[in-house]
């Protein structure tokens, strides 16, 4: 967990702060699952001086009519194809909150999150992707040539992708 890592934490939540504070909207709050591990979501709430919320997984714990009509914009650590982040996303909507934005630590940047993003009509602001990330390494000569192939295969195609 990032949360384990002082430095490495303070690193992400500067990010995720100059992400939030980039963006074409005002957030009122801010919302993560309860699948992300939200340290440093709490750690930009605290900074921000806005409330945080979570979405469960289990509907009956989730409760926001505090924060009906205003503006959310949701903070996730991973993105993969986007499933999770629509299921929150519609369930902070149905709410009766406005969500057009997510802002992730990572993202797998792969084609079914972007069309379910387009699809459901929010952004995705990534930090970073794994394809910067595979980049990064290529140049640093951090991976081998067999495991930077392997990456790209798997970006390719997910779903079939096999060692």
């Amino acid at each position: 967990l990032i949360r384990d890592h002082a430095d490495a934490s303070a690193f992400v939540v500067d990010a995720l702060y100059g992400r939030l504070r980039g963006l074409h909207i005002h957030a009122d709050v801010l919302a993560t699952s309860d699948v992300s591990d939200s340290g440093c979501a709490q750690a930009v709430a605290k900074r921000m001086d806005l409330p945080l919320i979570t979405v469960h997984k289990d509907k009956s714990k989730n409760s926001y009519d505090a924060h009906k009509g205003r503006q959310v914009v949701m903070l996730e650590d991973l993105l993969f194809t986007g499933a999770s982040t629509v299921t929150s996303v519609n369930a902070l909507r149905e709410a009766g909150l406005y969500v057009t934005d997510v802002v992730a630590i990572l993202s797998y940047a792969l084609l079914p999150l972007h069309e379910r993003a387009m699809e459901e009509g929010f952004m995705v602001h990534p930090l970073t992707t794994i394809p910067d990330v595979h980049d990064a390494a290529v140049a640093q000569d951090r991976i081998t040539a067999a495991e930077s192939a392997e990456i790209l295969k798997f970006l390719k195609d997910p779903e079939h992708w096999t060692m």
